[in-house]
């Protein structure tokens, strides 16, 4: 027998990492970074979002964008998919810094990736829709159910793209 002297008041239970289904979500980002690919030579913007209602409120999806890449075809898909995400999050013109997407809700659809090299199925994003009339949603989740009926922030002409700098 091993004394534990564990005090499980003082801690969460674990997170679910189960398989979201396929569909439609309301969702923002809530975390993002740049950092090198695995190789050293590129750069990959990592965004976390965070789904805003139903069954799976409060759960994490990740996105990860190969924005400089030495395979072109990769950083164009990338950049392609970085640029309807500055859409949806009434940023057009681009943004200076990632955190400018944060908070702003968005609808995105998940598919399942099967299994793979090793890695169990998991949940990918497929696609960003804007949300008419939604304002951004803090972290505290007793707001989360009127996200939709808040109005839309306006897009700033002056905005740079955060990709001017790579």
């Amino acid at each position: 027998m091993s004394l534990l002297n564990f005090d499980g008041d003082s801690q969460e239970e674990m997170d679910d990492f189960s398989v979201m289904p396929a569909g439609e979500y309301l969702a923002q980002i809530q975390k993002s970074e740049i950092k090198p690919t695995k190789d050293g030579k590129g750069k990959r913007l990592n965004l976390q979002f965070k789904i805003l209602e139903g069954k799976y409120n409060g759960r994490v999806v990740f996105e990860g964008l190969n924005i400089k890449n030495k395979n072109k075809i990769t950083e164009n898909i990338s950049l392609k998919t970085l640029k309807t995400i500055c859409v949806v999050c009434n940023k057009p013109h681009g943004v200076k810094d990632s955190e400018e997407l944060h908070g702003k809700p968005m609808i995105i659809t998940l598919k399942i990736k099967p299994a793979q090299n090793g890695y169990p199925e998991g949940n990918a994003i497929s696609y960003y829709k804007k949300i008419e009339k939604a304002e951004p949603v803090s972290d505290d989740d007793s707001d989360t159910d009127n996200a939709t009926e808040k109005s839309t922030e306006k897009a700033e002409e002056n905005d740079a793209p955060i990709w001017d700098d790579w």
